[in-house]
């Protein structure tokens, strides 16, 4: 199995002010492209920018609920339905539905939480309904440390609904 993945990093956009100097042509505020940042792609390795493991899925969790996802313990599956076990994490996004009632939570697992990109154990994101997390590091990526650093919490923020959202991780598997 190979993986290539391509993980573009940009807010682009103009940023543009009300008021036009005088002097300039009609319609001529001025205004400030947002920067342009290239992808960053990891090519299938376990070495710096290669990654040869993804999960994705898409996912739900009651109200008030919470999921611990073990990176290590093969339990999660590729999408051809092969087990995985994380030696690093290279790359996680969740986007939250628009629709869910609530948000969701990543980080701070009841047992053995991934503290890499969270930098302590305790420490979470939030993200809003309709609203994304992507985090990277594609050259060195966060250890997975079996039975220590090797869960993932996700927790629904709302008490009303579900929280619905997709989940990726890539990652190496040494």
């Amino acid at each position: 199995m190979s993986l290539r993945s391509v993980i573009p990093m940009a807010i682009r956009g103009r940023y543009k002010d009300s008021i036009v100097l005088s002097g300039a042509a009609p319609g001529a505020a001025p205004g400030f492209d947002l920067p342009f940042y290239p992808d960053q792609v990891m090519e299938t390795g376990v070495s710096a920018n290669e990654a040869d493991l993804l999960y994705a899925a898409s996912l739900s969790i009651a109200p008030s609920g919470n999921l611990q996802l073990v990176l290590t313990a093969g339990t999660l599956k590729d999408p051809f339905g092969d087990a995985l076990t994380f030696a690093y994490v290279k790359a996680i996004l969740a986007r939250v539905y628009a629709s869910s009632p609530g948000g969701l939570v990543v980080g701070n697992s009841t047992l053995h939480p991934l503290v890499g990109p969270f930098g302590a154990a305790a420490h979470t994101i939030a993200v809003s309904p309709g609203g994304v997390l992507l985090i990277s590091a594609p050259q060195a990526g966060w250890a997975v440390g079996v039975g220590a650093s090797d869960q993932l919490g996700l927790a629904n923020t709302g008490a009303v609904g579900p929280v619905n959202f997709d989940l990726m991780i890539i990652g190496t598997s040494r």
